[in-house]
């Protein structure tokens, strides 16, 4: 192949592997689509298929979240951003069907206020679950004042004794939450002493973040993490966009990296969807 010089002249360039010449074989020197890319239908039932997988000591759990083209999940933290287009949420909410149980921490609850149904597809909604150290559920959101559907489990910390917080857990109480008390780390609910406490509510949790809930998550799966994984399975949602901002992993470690396995993926409306599983630890 030829290219004009800077200065008018032709240089020679060779090609690479076997492109040919334009024109003869387009497909030459181009990568085969590998199976990995699949339907949106085969991605579902996938899905379907590893989330009804049934865990003794913790739930089942799947961890999804969206974000933009550079890893952010939202522009600033407090703030949500919708990233999934209208194909790519309606997958979401029949992934969602598939689960017992939904999750969130109380900074999603408070900035966004979400109802955590099912209501873009057939399915029954999931038992909404809330992180929530101290107790700032408030009793006017969405999830305290539903009354066709179950009200939230709500974690929190075993340590706390104060007034206010005792208070708090009675009101919660009385509007219909059930509180379960964990062990606390490092100032945060203890994600194993939660999970175990969870077992007897349900069997599967689709864990949907806001940032501190999917960041506490994916520090378990990293490579210098000194507890257990507790992610069973990750879906995520890439959008075709640049955020600049909050990424998911701020703060949980260097000595990160590791590899999915058996990944696959799917092209809903402009948005891409990745599922896998982390490969153990010692691999």
């Amino acid at each position: 192949g030829q290219r004009v010089g800077r200065n008018g002249g032709r240089v020679h360039v060779e090609m690479q592997g076997n492109m040919g010449p334009v024109g003869k074989d387009k497909n030459k020197g181009f990568p085969e689509v590998k199976k990995e890319l699949i339907s949106d239908k085969e991605f579902y039932e996938r899905f379907e298929s590893s989330a009804s997988l049934v865990k003794q000591e913790y739930p089942y759990i799947t961890l999804t979240y969206a974000q933009s083209l550079d890893g952010s999940i939202s522009a600033i933290r407090g703030k949500p951003l919708l990233l999934s287009g209208k194909e790519s949420l309606v997958m979401t909410h029949r992934l969602r069907a598939c689960h017992d149980g939904i999750m969130v921490g109380v900074g999603t609850l408070l900035a966004d206020n979400p109802s955590l149904t099912t209501r873009l597809v057939p399915g029954e909604s999931p038992l909404p679950i809330i992180m929530d150290t101290s107790l700032k559920t408030p009793l006017s959101c969405k999830l305290m004042k539903r009354t066709k559907l179950p009200k939230p489990i709500i974690a929190c910390s075993k340590l706390k004794s104060d007034k206010d917080f005792i208070a708090r857990k009675e009101a919660l109480k009385k509007g219909g939450a059930t509180i379960l008390e964990c062990d606390e780390k490092d100032g945060r609910i203890d994600l194993h002493s939660m999970l175990r406490l969870l077992r007897p509510y349900t069997k599967s949790i689709m864990v949907e973040g806001g940032a501190s809930v999917i960041a506490s998550f994916l520090a378990t799966v990293g490579s210098d993490s000194k507890v257990p994984s507790v992610v069973d399975q990750l879906v995520l949602t890439i959008a075709p966009v640049i955020v600049g901002g909050l990424l998911p992993y701020e703060g949980i470690g260097k000595a990160y990296a590791r590899r999915l396995e058996e990944v696959a993926y799917t092209i809903v409306g402009k948005d891409i969807m990745v599922i896998g599983h982390f490969k153990d630890k010692s691999t």
